[in-house]
């Protein structure tokens, strides 16, 4: 249970939630999918961080060659995993070779050796992986956990109790499965799943459709509310509806409210949704705008910054993308022009965080000021689900 605890720990430290009284309601549904479709080390976002750590070690010295790092139990203490999850995964090995395409196999097959030399937990496993071609999907175990799901979603069902009793630090404030049981999520995930299916030309373009016309008619009522949050925040009153913000929102559209949650209420009006899940769903449908018109992979999403546009002399419009795959560096992406109002939108909604943290990423969307490192889910894999099904575009094919 405590080694379940620390993959518990992780995911939620990797999805950018501080503490477990900040989880959202969809918080075990996605656990337990991430745990099904990859084990314990789809819970963390492997990729970033080696492509983190080989940059780093690159810009700590450009004239050396980019080497491998230690092969010993230091390299899973860097990714925040343990020996035995990275032993256990030959997607690793792939992962590992295409963040330092320099890396010899023989290099890579003996740090795998070492790691397994080392890996000493019991770590839970299961069945085989049987959908490879997921693109959303993290790096995986070679093992997985769908057989014991229930002892990780029990944790949470275990802390919520202690913090209506004894608990004294870091209280849930809401039952964790108010939107979904526990029941419901080991159903769903334990029935046996075929391979996902391609996504047809039919569902990119009414997700792209979606996506386009969200961000035209929400994105400015959207970032009006978003303001007037910051400004209540600021003046230490409690928010409330502005007439200037009101006037914006779409006609026979959904009412945002200017709260970040209900604080423990499940109270809310009807058509109305709150401000956090706002921002996700603007932040999801200008991913999908920028994956459909210029990146190609989630880390090139990730790396729109401030000033990623620029429009040539020939009024073509580029778009600085980080290209992981292939080029490793930032590439000009030719892009038409309804990417101009996805980066402004960005720009807008992201400001005052990047101003905050002296940072360029427009994704990065701070709940409050005075903690940078709470930031509003930009996991497109959850995300996008989310908001597709708020526009009523998600892909009317089954499974």
């Amino acid at each position: 249970m405590s080694r379940r605890f620390d993959w518990l720990l992780r995911y939620r430290l990797a999805e950018g939630y501080e503490s477990f009284a900040h989880i959202p309601a969809f918080f075990a549904s996605d656990l337990s999918k991430r745990l099904k479709a990859g084990g314990v080390l789809a819970l963390v976002p492997i990729e970033d961080r080696l492509e983190k750590l080989f940059t780093t070690s690159a810009e700590r010295d450009n004239s050396a060659p980019v080497a491998a790092p230690g092969i010993d139990r230091a390299l899973a203490a860097k990714l925040g995993v343990t020996a035995a999850s990275l032993a256990r995964s030959s997607e690793f090995q792939l992962a590992l070779i295409d963040a330092n395409p320099r890396l010899s196999i023989e290099e890579v097959s003996a740090l795998k050796s070492a790691l397994e030399g080392e890996a000493g937990e019991d770590e839970d496993v299961g069945q085989p992986d049987d959908d490879p071609d997921d693109p959303d999907r993290r790096v995986a175990s070679d093992l997985k956990v769908e057989r014991n799901l229930h002892g990780y979603l029990e944790i949470l069902e275990f802390l919520f109790r202690l913090s209506g009793r004894e608990l004294d630090h870091d209280r849930m404030e809401s039952d964790p499965f108010s939107e979904m049981s526990m029941d419901a999520i080991l159903t769903r995930d334990r029935r046996s799943a075929g391979r996902t299916a391609t996504l047809l030309p039919w569902d990119m373009m009414r997700a792209m459709t979606a996506a386009a016309r969200f961000v035209a008619t929400y994105s400015q009522y959207i970032i009006s509310t978003f303001r007037d949050l910051r400004s209540f925040d600021q003046e230490r009153v409690k928010s409330f509806e502005t007439p200037s913000s009101s006037r914006l929102m779409p006609k026979g559209g959904t009412r945002v409210l200017p709260l970040w949650n209900r604080g423990g209420s499940d109270d809310r009006p009807e058509n109305t949704i709150l401000l956090d899940e706002a921002v996700r769903h603007l932040l999801a449908a200008c991913a999908i705008l920028i994956a459909g018109f210029a990146a190609r992979r989630d880390i090139g999403v990730r790396s729109a910054h401030y000033g990623c546009l620029a429009e040539k002399e020939n009024g073509l419009l580029f778009m600085s993308i980080y290209i992981g795959k292939t080029d490793k560096d930032r590439v000009d992406i030719p892009v038409p022009a309804i990417l101009k109002t996805v980066v402004q939108t960005l720009e807008e909604i992201s400001a005052d965080t990047r101003e905050a943290k002296g940072t360029k990423w427009l994704f990065e969307v701070a709940f409050d000021l005075n903690k940078l490192n709470r930031l509003v889910s930009s996991r497109f894999h959850q995300t996008i689900d989310a908001f597709l099904k708020f526009a009523g575009a998600a892909s009317r094919r089954s499974g």
